[in-house]
């Protein structure tokens, strides 16, 4: 990483630790977020930092969407990067006001406008504009012809359903490869997110570990204890690599090879991280579950385990390496 970006990377966690606090997650448990915070990335334009335009990569990014998952920030800073690097990608200006967007293929588009119900929005209720990815075209829609429906998943977050009634649309063509690009992207981004939260679960149950004495000792000193901690420690290790894997090559075939093995890793951190915290590692008032729900939630977004494994099956029938080599060669 640069300079620059180490130092953009410095900013940004700075402001997350200052601003996000447990309080501030579970805001969006009464259906608000962190307005504040959102004004303070707004006013040092570091949404915009990340523009291509203004030369942002991915590797950046995903650095940053890192912090946000460890911060389990409740802001729709993905959703509005993300949608501006998509809409960069066809030469369209990103956008300034709130942006988010969706893959669908459901809708109906006829004569320049859209109809039919956008499952799990991502921050739909606070967007000005929706990006829609089809195969084959790129559909831009205004919430103002939208009806929004409020809904959340497992963590809180907003996932709401947004019904199109002939809304008037922008519709720009795209290619089967950049379609394939741009869920790469989005599965880049869970990858990310799910690391971040997995960092934050595994600090979490070793501080824990270290502080609750029981029969006049820290309970990491019992093996059982011990056994768990290792595992989260394994897993993290696992998680950070792969994501680093991701960013340097940004490969479709490093990126489902990640996101199956992230699957596994959240399961086991999630779990183990419970473990360890035993019965307070339920309850509302502790901070673990801003991580693990969102283990829970975010490995359930993208595309699915089945589908992610198929591609990964036909991109290695369709080389001509072994098992062994296709798993461990950098390259294709």
């Amino acid at each position: 990483m640069s300079e620059l970006k180490e130092m953009l990377v410095d900013v940004v966690d700075k402001l997350l630790k200052n601003y996000v606090a447990k309080e501030t997650v579970d805001l969006l448990e009464d259906g608000k977020w962190a307005e504040t915070l959102w004004e303070k990335l707004l006013e040092q334009e570091l949404e915009k930092v990340v523009w291509q335009g203004n030369g942002g990569d991915m590797e950046d990014l995903l650095t940053l969407y890192e912090r946000m998952g460890y911060y389990a920030a409740p802001i729709p800073f993905v959703e509005q990067t993300l949608a501006n690097i998509f809409l960069e990608s066809i030469d369209v200006a990103p956008f300034s006001e709130l942006v988010t967007f969706a893959f669908d293929e459901q809708l109906v588009i006829e004569n320049g406008t859209v109809s039919g119900t956008i499952p799990l929005v991502r921050w739909g209720r606070a967007a000005t504009s929706i990006v829609i990815i089809q195969r084959g075209q790129m559909v831009i829609v205004s919430s103002e012809d939208a009806e929004v429906i409020s809904s959340t998943n497992i963590a809180a977050e907003p996932r709401d359903t947004v019904i199109l009634r002939a809304a008037h649309a922008t519709c720009h063509p795209i290619t089967a490869q950049q379609f394939s690009h741009y869920e790469s992207l989005y599965c880049a981004t869970l990858l990310a997110l799910m690391t971040g939260a997995i960092t934050r679960a595994v600090e979490l149950a070793i501080q824990f570990s270290k502080e609750r004495q029981q029969f006049g000792q820290p309970v990491h000193r019992f093996q059982l204890v011990q056994q768990h901690i290792a595992q989260l420690a394994g897993e993290r290790a696992i998680a950070t690599v792969a994501l680093e894997n991701v960013m340097v090559t940004m490969q479709e075939r490093a990126i489902l090879c990640a996101r199956l093995r992230l699957d596994e890793a959240a399961r086991i951190v999630a779990t183990s991280a419970h473990q360890v915290h035993a019965a307070i590692g339920v309850t509302f008032e502790h901070s673990l579950h801003h991580a693990t729900r969102r283990l829970w939630a975010w490995r359930d977004e993208g595309p699915s385990i089945a589908d992610v494994s198929a591609q990964l099956t036909d991109i290695f029938l369709a080389n001509e390496q072994d098992v062994w080599a296709f798993l461990t060669k950098g390259d294709m």
